[in-house]
């Protein structure tokens, strides 16, 4: 009972402030009063409120986490009962310390929506799988604003299947070097920045699209990826991607290129200028499965076997590409 009425005092007393100290958690449940919740974090108090709809469901509860260092990467919970209380993100708060928010949210299923800023979280380093397999969740932030020192950010949002769009621009994301797997399976992505202004930090790629199904189109250009040194699988299975840029010219530091477009069943053309390929010793499995590929592979191909720093993996980089210009003039090593 005591422990209630301070949670209920300390909600009041933000309303009164017109802040928000704690971490304010919304919650599903058929308790019709007050009940514990333990987390890896601590136990907590979840506050009955009058319901209200939410994102197709109903805010029942209201738990607040405050003055809790965020620093072990672990789960709020390991037990997928309490993982599935928490509908949605209120706020971040300002009592707490956050500096590795990664698997925070790792399969909460139930997960709605977050806040609509970052704010609060500009200590964060690593945020690696923080939202993963949260299979509910429809909308994030609009901006990456006050994410500015993330550096790692693999896995961040793996597996939200019913996420359709990200912020229109990388800004935010400054000191950005990781970003594998960071929206891997995000099979209701359509639409992503059309430009990568933005990453000029980003070292590791790979993944990072893999599996976005319903994703069409990528920038025209690469300018903005000049760090990038691995971006394999990185539209691995995003089979509504229809084209490429005719350039490469951008990816200076790019070595690995390993199954970057495998899968990738409706683009048509693999580009024109290769320039930006110099420095790739990895192609194995580049256009593997292109099966729609009609552009010149065996200019890419020439151009990949005779460069001045030689290409040491090349099978199966135009594997399938049947219908592709040039394709019968390959050696059987490249295909």
């Amino acid at each position: 009972m005591i422990t209630a009425i301070l949670a209920r005092r300390r909600i009041l007393l933000a309303k009164k402030s017109g802040g928000a100290p704690d971490m304010v958690l919304l919650i599903n449940s058929s308790n019709t009063g007050d009940f514990s919740v333990t987390t890896n974090y601590g136990t907590f108090t979840a506050v009955k409120v009058s319901d209200y709809p939410y994102f197709g469901t109903t805010v029942t509860h209201k738990l607040s986490i405050s003055n809790v260092t965020f620093s072990t990467g672990q789960r709020l919970s390991d037990d997928s009962a309490v993982r599935g209380l928490f509908v949605g993100v209120e706020s971040w708060g300002s009592s707490n310390t956050y500096t590795n928010t990664s698997n925070l949210f790792y399969g909460c299923t139930s997960l709605r929506s977050i806040p609509a800023s970052w704010a609060g979280l500009g200590a964060v380093i690593s945020a690696n799988s923080m939202l993963r397999d949260c299979t509910s969740l429809t909308i994030i932030p609009a901006s990456w604003e006050g994410l500015e020192t993330v550096t790692s950010a693999k896995n961040m949002f793996q597996g939200c299947t019913p996420l359709t769009n990200i912020p229109a621009s990388w800004t935010g994301l400054v000191a950005l070097t990781d970003a594998d797997s960071m929206f891997r399976d995000c099979t209701s992505l359509t639409i992503i920045p059309t430009s990568w202004t933005g990453l000029g930090a980003l070292t590791y790629s790979s993944s990072m699209f893999q599996g976005c199904t319903s994703l069409t189109n990528i920038p025209a250009l690469w300018t903005g990826l000049a760090n990038v040194t691995s971006a394999s699988s990185m539209f691995y299975g995003c089979t509504s991607l229809m084209s490429i840029p005719t350039s490469w010219a951008g990816l200076v530091a790019l070595n690995n290129t390993y199954q970057m477009f495998r899968g990738c069943t409706s683009i048509t053309s693999c580009g024109t200028i290769f320039t930006g390929l110099a420095a790739a010793f990895n192609v194995s499995s580049l256009f593997y499965g292109c099966t729609g590929m009609q552009g010149d592979i065996n200019a890419l191909y020439v151009y990949l076997s005779t460069k001045p720093f030689p290409v040491q993996y090349y099978s199966a980089c135009f594997r399938d590409c049947t219908q592709a210009v040039g394709y019968d003039l390959i050696p059987a090593s490249w295909k």
